[in-house]
Formats: structure tokens, sequence, C-alpha cells
């Protein structure tokens, strides 16, 4: 008997968790992150239509797991359905935590584009005697806006009423207008999300 006509090797194949559609989802979800904010270092790309397009892949792909998903439980494969389970959880979890996704792309960042955040300390702006200010990343998606800045002054977390006067007057009546957080990734660098 050889080998391919071996049953128990089929069965094997059968029994094990079919890990193919949750890796997809993964992949989808790191693309759909991944890729706009890689581009949101150059000014050229069009990150919007880019962000938009990934979102609409990221839709079809949980609609195609859905379909799936039904098609499995009507077929009662467990395996199956457990597995397009997954996917959707990982499509639908990486909205809900969206915030938190984008924070550690944009720390990754730091490291992957060291030369570019080292050239934004340098060419940050005195605001204060000992601070310094500078927009490093910059990406608007409508009216909502997701940027690293350098702030060495540390103002850029405390509450506005707060702030010096120099750095409210650095930050212009828009920001002061908007619904801005902000939260410290590293060595002054600071993640900061704008709804205006």
């Amino acid at each position: 008997m050889s080998t391919n006509d071996d049953p128990v090797g089929v069965t094997r194949s059968r029994n094990t968790f079919p890990i193919r559609h949750p890796l997809l989802a993964l992949l989808v979800v790191f693309f759909s992150y991944g890729l706009p904010e890689a581009l949101s270092q150059w000014e050229a790309a069009d990150v919007l239509v880019i962000g938009i397009l990934c979102f609409l892949v990221a839709a079809v792909v949980l609609i195609i797991e859905g379909i799936f998903l039904i098609i499995a439980i009507s077929n009662l494969q467990i395996r199956k359905s457990f597995s397009h389970l997954t996917a959707i959880f990982l499509l639908v979890a990486s909205v809900l935590f969206a915030n938190r996704i984008l924070f550690f792309m944009k720390y990754a960042q730091l490291y992957a584009f060291a030369g570019e955040y080292e050239s934004c300390i340098t060419s940050a702006v005195e605001y204060a005697n000992e601070g310094r200010f500078k927009v490093c990343t910059f990406r608007s998606d409508g009216n909502s806006f997701t940027m690293v800045v350098y702030d060495s002054g540390g103002q850029m977390d405390i509450p506005q009423e707060q702030q010096s006067p120099e750095f409210r007057s650095l930050m212009g009546p828009i920001m002061r207008q908007c619904n801005t957080g902000a939260e410290l990734m590293m060595d002054h660098f600071y993640f900061v999300q704008s709804a205006c």
C-alpha cells in the first residue's frame, strides 16, 4: 500500500483547523493599516484614496467570509465554521480597536523610519526655552487627522487650559477648536488624533 492510498493522512488533514481564512484576514488587516501608514511618510501619496480602497477590500473579504460561514454552518462543517468565524472576528476587531492598531503602527514607524524622525527633531521649532515642536507625520481622513509630533516641552498631552501661551499660539485656532487627544509614544514623540 503506497503512502498516497493511506487514509490516515487524509483524516489528519481534515481534522486540522483550517488557518487559511484567519491568515487571509490578518493579511488584509495588516495591509489595510500598514500600507496607508507607510505611504503617509511621503506627501505625494494620496493616502485617503488608498485607505478607502483598503477599507473596501476588507469589506469585501468580510462579506465573503460571512457567506462562507453560512455555507459551512449549513453543511455542518464545524472546523470550517470556526475558521470563518475567526476570520470575521479578526476583521471586526480591527475596526473596534482601530486606535490601538494605529498607535502601534506609528510606534513601529519610529523604528522603521528612524532617519525621518531624527530629521524631524533637528528641524523642530522652538516655542519656549526648553520646548521645541514639529509635526513629523500627518494623515487626514476627512474632518479628522492623525499625526506624530515631536514636543520636547511636554505640552502636547496636558489640558489646553494648562498649556503655555507660546505653545497655544504655535498650535493655532484650528487645533484648539478640534477635539484632540495625545498620547506619549517615546522620547517626546506623541501620537495625536483629532476630530474637527
